[in-house]
């Protein structure tokens, strides 16, 4: 509680982390690393190798809407309404144009009360007309006293779409991740010249789509081939999988993935991702690309089928498109997860995620490597997603509520998510809370995932199963385990 340890620097190697005012709430586990959406909608802070830090914009991380035939990236981030290759990443390097949110920022507001945050889309932004309302809640399972579900390298996006006009519409969602992967920053890869400077990570990747829980969860793999293959035991931050997924069990809901496209050519950008989407609010159906060689990587997409080789400047995309009658309302709700179980550091010492001792409760197969596990993953959080959003409500309601004005009506909501939503009228307080003081014992406690945290043990001879007793991997499989 001193002064610092003999021998130990008294001046951090860096100044603390300040990125500026576009910020936002993050999305990950105790000690698993952090991804950072700001409040534009772009995902820009990258904390997924613990310990380091990277601001970088992801120019193929984002969100998209389609409503009536008209497409939106739902950012406000200017660069996003380019599409451009990238100069000796081996494709076209010509643009094309696309929509955005307005980048005065009047396309929607923002707001959060960590670990979750939610955006609300101006309907006159999504297209013309404005008949379509649009929201989007996003959050991991960072809630006390939960340590399993807390450490999970986890986020979960649920958007709710209602439809305010007298006619039917017709309204499609895409998540598109990019492969962070492919660098040692496990972060997009900086493609400024000279492509030496790219800092490649020394490995071969593979995509490839997948299914979990009989079907009801769709989604697409970005991995290392020999860890994710069992040939190799995970030692560094980018050793592993990440996952993107989309909870399919509506049977209204028509699900497509796209495995695999080139973010290094504009012309695969355009024909393989935006175009199908634009167009027709999934992927499969455009013919505009080399049918042969589709048909080709089509055989292969499939994680039992091996999956398809990806190149450095790689991403994979989920759509979800769907009917809205007069006045419906309907969620979908995806998933983004890693499998990154090593933290190294510049002395040697390697460290094995908290996660990882669980690691038997997230498969779905007993021969699932760590590495491996991200679909998994993201398919608990698909599972349980209204489990934890209930959960965090009922820890924060008090404090919200004690927060409210006199006289507010703090009913629940008509339509609102999660199992008892903040707002009981039994519940109601005596003690009162500033807001901003309650805005701040929430939102402050973003640093305890995103400030670099590690929360594991060194990886010893004993390997990533070394300090896991049987009756801990049982107890949490069958608690939290979704098989």
């Amino acid at each position: 509680m001193g002064g610092p340890a003999a021998g130990e620097r008294t001046r951090p190697r860096v100044p603390c982390v300040d990125d500026g005012p576009v910020a936002g709430a993050p999305i990950g586990g105790m000690g698993a690393g952090t991804m950072g959406r700001t409040y534009r909608g772009d995902f820009a802070r990258w904390h997924m190798r613990v310990g380091g830090h990277t601001h970088r914009p992801a120019a193929h991380t984002l969100f998209a809407a389609r409503v009536d035939g008209t497409a939106t990236v739902l950012s406000a981030l200017p660069s996003h309404a380019v599409i451009e290759g990238v100069p000796g990443g081996g494709g076209s390097d010509r643009t094309h144009s696309r929509r955005v949110l307005p980048p005065d920022g009047t396309g929607g507001t923002y707001h959060a009360l960590y670990p979750r945050s939610w955006y609300e889309y101006d309907p006159s932004a999504l297209a013309p007309g404005g008949r379509v309302r649009l929201s989007q809640t996003q959050f991991s399972p960072v809630i006390p006293g939960e340590y399993r579900d807390a450490s999970m390298p986890v986020g979960v996006f649920r958007f709710l779409a209602s439809n305010e006009g007298t006619s039917p519409a017709e309204v499609a969602l895409a998540f598109s991740f990019e492969n962070v992967l492919a660098t040692t920053d496990v972060a997009p890869v900086d493609v400024g010249p000279p492509k030496a400077s790219w800092r490649l990570a020394p490995h071969a990747l593979t995509h490839s789509a997948f299914e979990r829980a009989d079907g009801r969860v769709v989604g697409a793999h970005m991995h290392t081939d020999d860890v994710v293959y069992g040939t190799r035991a995970p030692s560094e931050p980018w050793h592993g999988g990440v996952a993107v997924a989309a909870d399919s069990a509506d049977t209204r809901l028509n699900v497509t993935v796209l495995p695999l496209y080139d973010v290094g050519d504009a012309d695969s950008i355009e024909s393989r991702f935006w175009r199908p989407f634009s167009a027709a609010g999934g992927f499969g159906g455009d013919e505009s690309f080399d049918a042969a060689a589709d048909e080709r990587q089509n055989e292969r997409q499939n994680e039992r089928d091996g999956g398809i080789a990806a190149g450095p400047l790689s991403a994979c995309a989920v759509s979800v498109a769907f009917t809205l009658a007069p006045g419906e309302r309907r969620n979908v709700t995806f998933a983004a997860a890693w499998d990154l179980p090593a933290s190294s550091f510049p002395r040697g010492v390697t460290w094995a995620k908290r996660y990882t001792r669980y690691h038997g409760s997230f498969i779905h197969r007993r021969d699932v490597p760590r590495g491996a596990a991200a679909p998994d993953i993201a398919t608990e959080a698909l599972l349980r997603a209204d489990e934890w959003e209930g959960d965090i409500a009922r820890w924060q309601r008090g404090f919200v509520q004690s927060a409210a004005k006199k006289g507010a009506n703090l009913d629940d909501p008509p339509g609102a998510r999660g199992r008892n939503h903040p707002g009981r009228v039994r519940d109601r307080p005596t003690l009162r809370r500033p807001a901003w003081l309650v805005s701040a014992l929430f939102n402050e406690l973003y640093y305890l995932v995103d400030g670099g945290t590690l929360w594991g043990r060194p990886l010893t001879v004993a390997g990533f199963a070394g300090d896991v007793e049987e009756s801990e991997a049982l107890t949490a499989a069958r608690k939290g385990g979704w098989r």
